[in-house]
């Protein structure tokens, strides 16, 4: 019964404070955002700019791993 109370308990610390929370992380999200936006533009998602960036070798090798070790953590 007491890891149902921790549980509940996290939830509203978490749902209590969904404003400040959301400033804090939306802050960091668009920074993500703006980041991944200038160093792969449209990369993302588009396979016929990806298929000519590699063909023209253009392509950001390294920005790209960034991106994508990011989204599996």
């Amino acid at each position: 019964m007491e890891a149902w109370a921790i549980f509940i308990h996290a939830v509203r610390m978490v749902f209590g404070n969904f404003g400040d929370a959301l400033r804090v992380t939306g802050v960091l999200y668009l920074a993500m955002f703006v980041a991944q936006w200038v160093f792969l533009g449209n990369l993302v998602g588009d396979q016929a700019a990806i298929q000519q960036r590699i063909i023209a070798g253009t392509m950001p090798w390294g920005a790209y791993a960034l991106y994508f070790s990011e989204r599996t953590l």
